[in-house]
């Protein structure tokens, strides 16, 4: 059982420690206990974090998206009024998106 250093164990590691211990019997546990101490410190002394979201910014394409036929139908039904409302309903979703995000 030779991984290189900085490689975490894996369950089939432990498994394999676990079934030859029992094999061979409670004479052979200060073994154990020297095999998993090395798997402990053979383990990575960090894991990188690994970032939870990506911002609020991935659902703003799809608001765009939404925002062209909403656009078009306030533009043909209330003109300027309509179209500057959706413009405002896009500038408070990039808002809420960079406030929450």
């Amino acid at each position: 059982m030779s991984k290189p250093t900085g490689v975490p164990p894996n369950r089939d590691d432990i498994v394999a420690i676990l079934k030859a211990h029992r094999d061979l019997g409670p004479e052979y546990d200060q073994h154990l206990a020297e095999q998993i101490i090395d798997l402990v410190r053979r383990a990575p002394a960090e894991v990188p974090e690994k970032p939870t979201r990506r911002g609020g910014f991935r659902h703003l394409g799809g608001i765009f998206a939404l925002s062209i036929p909403l656009m078009a139908i306030a533009g043909h039904e209330a003109h300027t009024a309509g179209v500057l409302g959706v413009v405002a309903l896009d500038v408070v979703a990039m808002v809420l998106a960079i406030v929450y995000g």
